[in-house]
């Protein structure tokens, strides 16, 4: 891991994914991008803990989905939403859901380092990651 944390941009948008993650790797920052929901969850399990940016409207799984997998697979990451439709069903539900921010697209890149700053500081405080089958007892031979 090159990095304190890892960041994760997960948006069907490739132009702003590559926008992002260029503008991450100035601030010698680790990012990697995901062109949907699918291929970051097909990738999570060999994935480092870090902080994710989510679109909320993707095809096949929406940032909501992914969201709600990764908890049920013991992957308890800060996630920040994006979202370029600001309706307040779907904020409320972004934090109900724990997201750390929800941001209306276009942003600031500085609305964006404060989620990530807050996201970061939460990976920090958190336990020691917990991977699916790590832990378990070693079978008798």
């Amino acid at each position: 891991m090159g990095s304190i944390c890892e960041i994760y941009i997960i948006d069907d948008d490739s132009m702003l994914s590559n926008s992002l993650k260029f503008m991450f790797q100035t601030l010698k920052l680790e990012a990697r991008a995901f062109p949907s929901g699918d291929a970051f969850i097909q990738a999570l399990p060999s994935l480092e803990p870090g902080c994710v940016i989510l679109d909320v409207n993707m095809p096949g799984r929406d940032g909501f989905r992914v969201q709600k997998e990764m908890l049920e697979r013991g992957f308890d990451w800060p996630v920040i939403f994006m979202t370029g439709h600001p309706e307040v069903p779907k904020i409320v539900r972004a934090v109900k859901l724990g997201a750390v921010e929800c941001i209306i697209k276009p942003f600031q890149d500085e609305e964006l380092l404060a989620a990530l700053h807050e996201g970061f500081r939460h990976l920090r405080q958190a336990p020691p990651p917990k991977r699916p089958g790590a832990g378990a007892a070693l079978p008798l031979l």
